[in-house]
C-alpha cells in the first residue's frame, strides 16, 4: 500500500484524483509561465511567476500530509489560507518596491482574497452551522480562482502580444 511522506495512508488523502490532478497543472502551468518569463528576460514577470510557484509549490507537494495529519477537517483550511495569505504579502511587498508589475499584484491579490474568504466560509460552514451550504461553491470556487490566477500568471504575456497586434494594425494603416 503507499504511503505519504509521514507514512499515512495516501489512499485515504486522494478523495478525488481528478482535482489533485487539476492541482498540478495548475502548478505546471505556472512553472511554465516562469519560463517563458525567463526566456523573456522579463524580470518583473520573472518576479511574480517565481514568488507564485513557490507558494504554490507547499499547498501541491504537502496536500496529502496536511489531509493525513487533519482528519476533522480544521487545520488544512488554516493552513492554505495562511499560505495564501504569505503569498499575498510578498506579492504586496514586491509591487511596493515596484519589482512586479502593479496590475498583476493587484488581480492577483484580489483573487486571494477571495480565496481566502472562500476558505474562511467553509471553514465556519463545515464547523459551526454544520449545514454545508459551501461544498458546491467551494468545489467549483477554488479551482476558478485557482485558473484565474494562473491566466494572472500569463497577463505579462497577454499584453506583449496586444501591443504587438496594436502596432502591426497601425503599421498597415
Amino acid at each position: 500500500m503507499a504511503t505519504s511522506h509521514n507514512g499515512g495512508n495516501i489512499l485515504e488523502c486522494v478523495d478525488s484524483s481528478f482535482l489533485r490532478l487539476v492541482d498540478q497543472a495548475h502548478f505546471m502551468a505556472v512553472l511554465a509561465s516562469l519560463g517563458a518569463a525567463f526566456f523573456l528576460k522579463d524580470k518583473k514577470w520573472t518576479a511574480f511567476a517565481l514568488a507564485v510557484s513557490v507558494f504554490y509549490f507547499i499547498p501541491v507537494y504537502f496536500h496529502c500530509e496536511i489531509k493525513l495529519m487533519d482528519p476533522e477537517f480544521i487545520w488544512r483550511y488554516v493552513i492554505w489560507t495562511l499560505n495564501t495569505c504569505a503569498a499575498s504579502a510578498v506579492i504586496y511587498t514586491l509591487m511596493k518596491k515596484e519589482l512586479v508589475y502593479f496590475k498583476q499584484a493587484l488581480v492577483f491579490i484580489s483573487l486571494s482574497v477571495a480565496e481566502i474568504a472562500l476558505q474562511a466560509f467553509r471553514l465556519v460552514d463545515i464547523h459551526f452551522f454544520n449545514v454545508e451550504y459551501s461544498t458546491l461553491i467551494y468545489k467549483s470556487g477554488m479551482p476558478t480562482l485557482n485558473n484565474l490566477v494562473v491566466i494572472c500568471c500569463y497577463l505579462p504575456l497577454v499584453i506583449i502580444g496586444y501591443r504587438n497586434i496594436q502596432k502591426w494594425i497601425y503599421r498597415s494603416h
